[in-house]
């Protein structure tokens, strides 16, 4: 079986807003989010916070899923679904 490689939160919100039609503002403002923290965390400048990330996929109509990942230090890693 192949691996799939796991896309990070930031790939895939990228995509979400590309499919959807939303801007990094329009976006924002839905989540109720400054919209310097979304542009610099999709330019890779900046980390975001669990709860912002749960706002922006309340505001996406989406919902987050937590999966264990079998990495050396057994973390937990948050996808979109």
């Amino acid at each position: 079986m192949a691996k799939v490689k796991a896309r990070s939160f930031s790939e895939q919100l990228r995509d979400v807003m590309a499919s959807s039609g939303h801007t990094g503002a329009e976006l924002a403002e839905l989540a109720k989010v400054d919209a310097g923290v979304i542009s610099r965390f999709l330019a890779g400048k900046r980390e975001i916070r669990t709860g912002t990330v749960d706002r922006i996929a309340e505001a996406l109509g989406l919902r987050l899923v937590e999966v264990e990942k079998k990495v050396r230090s057994n973390s937990r890693k948050r996808v979109i679904t």
